[in-house]
């Protein structure tokens, strides 16, 4: 792999998830801006690098033993990923579009 973000989309693929469906943890801000490209959450761990240089991830931790299950999954809460957007097609109205048809005869 040639970037960052390849090794990432690669590691999705032989875990057989989708990249938004998997969390990144790396102690780089480059890690972070990688996982984003190809639309995975990312951790930070505070280390080479101070946190103020880790803005990019969507959470840093000092160290693994401050990140939890809830911690981790407070990263996906904004999304939704079992439920099917039915509600959406039940609340668009519906439109009747008229196909506009031109016929042209040899005699006119």
């Amino acid at each position: 792999y040639q970037r960052d973000s390849q090794q990432l989309l690669g590691a999705a693929l032989r875990i057989e998830r989708r990249p938004d469906h998997c969390v990144a943890f790396d102690t780089s801000p480059y890690g972070s801006v990688a996982a984003h490209e190809v639309d995975m959450r990312s951790v930070s761990l505070v280390g080479p690098y101070p946190r103020y240089e880790l803005m990019a991830a969507d959470t840093s931790a000092a160290s693994v033993d401050e990140l939890t299950a809830m911690n981790i999954r407070r990263l996906f809460g904004e999304r939704v990923y079992d439920q099917p957007m039915l509600e959406d097609l039940q609340n668009r109205p519906e439109v009747n579009k008229r196909v506009k048809t031109k016929y042209y005869w040899d005699d006119d």
